[in-house]
């Protein structure tokens, strides 16, 4: 558990290093907030850094049950009207559960998710981000990857891209 905590903490930073030398390499930082299931549910505050010409993005959220950071595989959508960015995505993203954990969970989570992200049309303002999908348990019972706590997993956040 110790390793997994380090782990958390070393993408953590790297991803806030990232974030601040971002702005320079044509990249956009965005801060949002809302729910989502890879801080365990409850609300989170999230750090997203996603490229204007490259198909990817980064991020971490902190909320009151837990942290995590997610790699994501982005396209525009061309269907969009002139005025909005319209973006699919889809979402690979590991967290780290606060607290005790109860019987049987493991020390952390992992999630995969597809869904949109909505923004004015220069990649600048307000945020709307919607995704939903699957999430296990990482630790605890049976393999890493696969432990009899899986299900539908979700997010709504909602921010301020700069």
């Amino acid at each position: 558990m110790r390793y997994a905590g380090l782990t958390l903490s070393t993408l953590t930073v790297v991803s806030l290093v990232v974030s601040t030398a971002a702005l320079s390499q044509g990249l956009r930082v965005g801060l949002l907030g809302g729910t989502t299931d890879l801080t365990a549910g409850g609300w989170s505050v999230a750090g997203l850094t996603f490229s204007e010409t490259g198909p990817y993005a980064i991020g971490t959220q902190v909320g009151n049950k837990g942290a995590g950071a997610m790699v994501e595989l982005q396209w525009r959508n061309d269907r969009t009207p002139m005025g909005v960015a319209d973006y699919e995505y889809v979402s690979l993203g590991a967290g780290y559960r606060f607290g005790g954990h109860g019987t049987g969970f493991g020390w952390g989570q992992w999630n995969l998710l597809a869904g949109s992200r909505v923004l004015p049309a220069p990649s600048r303002g307000m945020l709307f981000d919607v995704g939903f999908g699957v999430y296990g348990t990482l630790g605890g019972g049976g393999s890493n990857l696969y432990s009899p706590h899986t299900g539908l997993a979700g997010r709504i956040l909602v921010g301020w891209v700069f």
